[in-house]
C-alpha cells in the first residue's frame, strides 16, 4: 500500500508563489496549496512554510508522477511520493535517510501525508496553525 504526500524543504521554499498558481490552474478553482509567512521573534525574520492539500486529506488533483505544485516549484521545497517507500525521495527523507530529519506537519489524519526538512525556530514551530483553518476546500 503506497501512502502518497510531501516532504516540504522549509529552507527551500522563498515564497515565490509557483506552487499556488499551478495548483489554481490545475484545479480550476481554489488553490490547495498555501504558503504561510511565520513571524520568528527569536530570530526577527520571516520563515515561509508551505501548506499542502495532504494535510486536511483531500489531494486538490488527481496526478500521476509528481503534482503540478511540485512539478513547478523553483527551488525544489515540495518533493513529492510514496512517504513508505525508501527508495522515492520523500520516503528515503522520511525513512531517516540522510542527515536531515523529517517532522510531520500538522494534520488531523491518523497517519501523516505531509512532512517538514528544514530549520524552524521554536516560536515558530509552536505557531503552526492547523491545516483545516488553512487550505480551503472539503474539511476533514
Amino acid at each position: 500500500m503506497t501512502r502518497p504526500g510531501f516532504v516540504v524543504d522549509v529552507d527551500a521554499c522563498f515564497a515565490c508563489g509557483a506552487c499556488v498558481t499551478a495548483c489554481r490552474v490545475a484545479t480550476d478553482g481554489d488553490a490547495r496549496i498555501r504558503i504561510l509567512q511565520l513571524e520568528s521573534a527569536e530570530e526577527a525574520r520571516p520563515f515561509w512554510i508551505p501548506y499542502v492539500c495532504t494535510q486536511v486529506g483531500d489531494p486538490a488533483c488527481s496526478f500521476e508522477g509528481r503534482p503540478p505544485c511540485a512539478r513547478t516549484c523553483p527551488s525544489g521545497a515540495l518533493i513529492y511520493g510514496d512517504l513508505d517507500d525508501p527508495s522515492s525521495p520523500p520516503g528515503a527523507i522520511v525513512a531517516g535517510g540522510g542527515e536531515r530529519g523529517a517532522e510531520p506537519l500538522p494534520t488531523r489524519l491518523p497517519e501523516p501525508r505531509a512532512y517538514r526538512v528544514g530549520r524552524v525556530p521554536g516560536d515558530v514551530e509552536r505557531s503552526l496553525p492547523d491545516p483545516a483553518s488553512v487550505i480551503p476546500g472539503r474539511r476533514i
